[in-house]
């Protein structure tokens, strides 16, 4: 019996570790970038200098989602969706007149205890999605605001 709890303690600790480890050099390599616990709770305003959303799709297309994410664009609507393994994103022209601005927000993800199973993929991508607005315009201005969330609490 205590043995057993022995090697439940190790197997948590090498797990913790090896975790930590592949998150530290995602980290290193610019993959992903700290954000606050909830990121997901909140929508990204894309600000940039006035361009044709074609411009923006292409950029879009040709960003690196290291395989974690669907692309999907609609140019008549001005938007595009990202797909994961249990999560959806959306990004749209916000049709604001005073500003280029685009909103990328989380649509809906599966959590366990209000944490996203893919928190790490969904980082990604909004990394990269940064990072294509970034090589569109290097004065982009990201602002971001509290979404509406709705929980679904599962008993059984």
């Amino acid at each position: 019996m205590v043995l057993w709890l022995i090697v439940i303690v190790i197997v948590v600790v090498v797990a913790a570790v090896a975790g930590s480890a592949y998150r530290k050099n995602l980290l290193g390599s610019g993959q992903i970038v700290n954000r606050r616990a909830g990121f997901e709770e909140y929508a990204e305003i894309l600000t940039i200098k006035e361009m044709p959303f074609a411009q923006v799709a292409e950029a879009l297309k040709d960003g690196y989602y290291y395989g974690k994410a669907n692309l999907t664009v609609n140019t008549a609507k001005q938007a595009a969706g990202f797909s994961g393994a249990g999560w959806t994103a959306q990004l749209y022209h916000m049709n604001d007149s005073d500003r280029n601005a685009y909103c990328f927000e989380f649509v809906n993800w599966q959590s366990r205890n209000g944490i996203p199973y893919e928190a790490i993929a969904m980082n990604t991508v909004l990394t990269a999605v940064e990072k294509v607005f970034l090589g569109l315009d290097p004065n982009t201005q990201v602002s971001s605001k509290k979404i509406e969330v709705t929980k679904k609490s599962h008993f059984f």
